[in-house]
């Protein structure tokens, strides 16, 4: 019970030295409690301050994002943390009462996309016995829950009942100086966080307290995406209750319900009951992939940057029903099993809460400008139809599912079409959102046509993207958003260019050299892909036979080797992982330690950073002119030998269930995409490694990963891994698909 002491004072804080400071007193084994406010707090309102109340210290700090912007999120303290990596690091536990218009605020607002997030009026609404129909508010809560003496109960509710009366007439949060009324009704807002949520922890089973975890982190995926009412009258509803018309589904139970309708669709059309429309496909050839040239233009296909875009295009076809999900389909027929009834949804929805939802929000970080261009924009039609068309691709190649690939070429139809109208009006030609519609088409062509050397297909949009960009000028400077999305473009055409092995335009580097003072276009990624433009046009140089003298070649490679080991040596604290040690034998651990990164996204760059290390240094022993025992070769061959061992024990950390609380058995979809990404990463160590051992132990995690994560994709590298040695990393990083799920 609360006595009737005074409690601390909070501070505010609204320079960046006090900023530091605070931060310096959080920990990676702190509990944070959050509250925000602002006017309309939401993507349609502001976002004055931020309080956070530190446990067990009980510190409260009222942050001014008003008067500190954008620079309240990044800043970092002698130990490079900043206000954003503490927000999305999953390990650092942040409790929020109703955390939906805070996340939606900090989202649209500031690009911050929370995670570990316990949100506490859940927590109260699942521990509840009886009806959990509608929710309940923090006052209430508070006054009924805690026991609270008379003075300190009055002292609350008082200084809330003030602060209230107040803001029909004014923008209490906005005024500078704050008040001493505003900055305590501040502080009470997350005063009382702790003892509710000991209270409704202590009360609550083991089975609602992980429905209460998993919809906590659902509310946060609902709240950043574009179809989210931050003002609706249906939120006062509790989730499991009977007050909604109808139970939301978990992201596992959406998908295994889009897989169920897959197979009818293919039951259908394997067994007669056909639609009656005449879709074919006009390749000249039928590879079985599917690509811009499925579409019957009345001129070659060029992309629609260059020309205007047929107004004529034809429906799509699909043909290559996977044998396993035929099998599913008639083994579903012979035994006459029934199925669940389909929601009444089409695909389309379906695919495109899947893909913001998983892809959007919980893989990347390349499209943190879609969300809310798309809010603001859905009803321009190429931008609609482009991530419908991205949506379904997506769910295709996620549920590998043949039956999805038809709509999707025809959203695809559907996007290119409208965008070339768009290119030909001079005013929505430069728009932002005509923009991301190219880089969502860019995406879908590397999504479903994995062949680079089909180059127009590859190619096509990102360089179309960058013509849009120099036509752009000062306007790709014009709002983080639109720097945003320039940045997207140099790190998209970097990448394809890459992987296509051609030289990087000059103008890239005239456009990174722009964007280098912008807040989007600073991090360990961008200075990664800052080297990553060298060492491209490098490499193509060397395979044109450009560089004759195997001694330059050498001294080049190790010139970029140690601009990304000093990279490496740069990286901020939060950016390094933690290292695990275990004496227990686990066949997914290569040794006895493996490491944790705080982010998905950090573990990425750092995988980058290595593989472009292992090229390098393959190289360096390939064209060393005094052999492989020279002691440059040998060098080489340590490092290369120290970085095979480090992308080894990143594997562990997104398969472990141990090792991280997101983990699981079978994977989550999200765990999947996770795992996906270093397929090619494997498949690289497994090649330039000499350790049998660790080559074995590579089979055995790819074959781990096709088994249990159910990742095709993982077996299929294991084959060429054993049968090919002429697959370098570049083609393993197109053949797995590595640039869509590139974070």
């Amino acid at each position: 019970m609360a006595t009737d002491s005074l409690p601390p004072s909070p501070t505010l804080i609204s320079d960046l030295s006090s900023l530091k400071e605070f931060l310096s007193s959080i920990s990676l084994s702190n509990k944070l409690y959050v509250d925000l406010e602002g006017k309309k707090l939401s993507r349609d309102g502001t976002l004055a301050l931020m309080t956070v109340l530190v446990h067990p210290t009980q510190s409260i700090g009222i942050i001014d994002i008003q008067t500190l912007g954008d620079s309240a999120f990044t800043t970092p303290n002698a130990h490079g943390k900043n206000l954003k990596t503490i927000l999305e690091n999953p390990h650092t536990t942040k409790c929020f009462w109703d955390v939906r218009n805070d996340a939606d605020a900090l989202y649209a607002h500031h690009r911050v996309s929370l995670a570990g997030v316990t949100d506490v009026q859940l927590l109260e609404n699942a521990s509840r016995v009886g009806d959990k129909t509608y929710l309940r508010g923090l006052d209430s809560c508070v006054e009924r829950d805690l026991g609270l003496s008379f003075m300190d109960r009055n002292r609350w509710s008082k200084t809330k009942r003030e602060v209230q009366a107040r803001m029909p007439n004014e923008d209490i949060f906005a005024r500078r100086p704050l008040d001493a009324k505003t900055i305590q009704y501040c502080a009470n807002d997350v005063r009382h966080l702790p003892a509710l949520h000991d209270v409704y922890a202590e009360r609550i089973d083991g089975e609602w307290m992980q429905k209460a975890t998993q919809e906590s982190a659902r509310r946060v995926v609902e709240a950043c995406s574009p179809a989210y009412e931050p003002h609706s009258d249906r939120k006062r509803f509790g989730p499991w209750g009977s007050g909604l018309a109808e139970n939301a589904l978990t992201m596992d139970e959406l998908l295994e319900q889009l897989e169920e309708d897959t197979m009818d669709a293919m039951e259908r059309d394997m067994l007669g009951e056909h639609d009656g429309d005449d879709y074919y496909d006009d390749d000249k050839y039928d590879d079985g992939r599917l690509n811009s040239k499925d579409a019957a233009w009345d001129d070659t296909f060029d992309s629609c940057w260059e020309n205007a875009i047929c107004d004529r295009t034809a429906a799509l076809a699909f043909r290559n029903e996977t044998d396993a999900t035929k099998q599913k389909v008639l083994a579903r027929r012979a035994t006459g099993l029934a199925h669940p009834a389909s929601l009444q949804l089409g695909w389309d929805v379906r695919a495109r809460y899947a893909f913001f939802s998983i892809y959007i929000m919980g893989l990347s970080r390349s499209y943190g400008a879609l969300a809310p261009l798309y809010s603001r924009a859905a009803h321009i039609q190429h931008l609609h139809a482009s991530v419908e068309a991205v949506s379904l691709a997506f769910m295709a190649c996620h549920l590998d599912s043949p039956a999805l690939v038809r709509p999707a070429r025809e959203k695809y139809v559907v996007a290119i079409r409208s965008l070339g109208q768009a290119l030909r009006d001079p005013q929505a030609s430069t728009s932002d959102e005509t923009l991301q519609s190219v880089l969502l088409l860019d995406l879908y062509e590397k999504m479903v046509n994995r062949d680079v050397r089909n180059s127009i297909t590859w190619l096509g949009h990102v360089r179309g993207a960058m013509t849009l960009v120099r036509t752009r000028g000062r306007r790709n400077f014009s709002t983080p958003l639109a720097c945003e999305l320039a940045a997207r473009v140099a790190i998209a055409l970097t990448l394809s260019c890459g992987a296509a092995g051609l030289s990087l335009p000059g103008a890239l580097k005239v456009l990174r050299t722009a964007l280098d003072s912008s807040s989007s276009a600073a991090g360990p990624k961008w200075d990664y892909t800052a080297v990553m433009f060298d060492i491209v046009n490098f490499r193509v140089d060397v395979l044109a036979g450009n560089i004759a003298s195997p001694a330059v070649v050498v001294s080049k490679a190790r010139v970029f080797d140690s601009y990304l080991a000093g990279l490496e040596m740069r990286m901020p604290t939060s950016w390094k992982a933690q290292r695990v040690y275990t004496d227990r034998h686990e066949p997914c651990i290569f040794g006895r330690y493996y490491d944790v990164h705080s982010t998905h996204y950090a573990a990425q760059v750092w995988n980058g950073i290595w593989t472009q290390r292992l090229v390098l240094n393959d190289m360096i022993q390939k064209h060393e002119p005094g052999g492989p025992t020279s002691p440059g070769a040998t060098s080489a061959a340590k490092t290369i030998a120290d970085i095979t061992r480090q992308i080894c024990a990143a594997v562990p950390q997104f398969v472990l269930p141990a090792a991280r609380t997101e983990n699981s058995v079978p994977f989550s979809p999200l765990q999947r995409l996770q795992c996906h990404t270093m397929l090619a990463k494997l498949h690289h160590a497994g090649q330039v490694s000499t350790d049998a051992y660790m080559r074995g132990w590579i089979f055995d995690v790819l074959e781990h990963l096709a088994d249990v994560g159910s990742i095709k994709m993982a077996r299929e590298v294991a084959d060429h891994l054993r049968t090919r040695q002429d697959v370098d990393f570049w083609h393993a990083y197109c053949m797995t698909g590595s640039y869509a799920l590139a974070a």
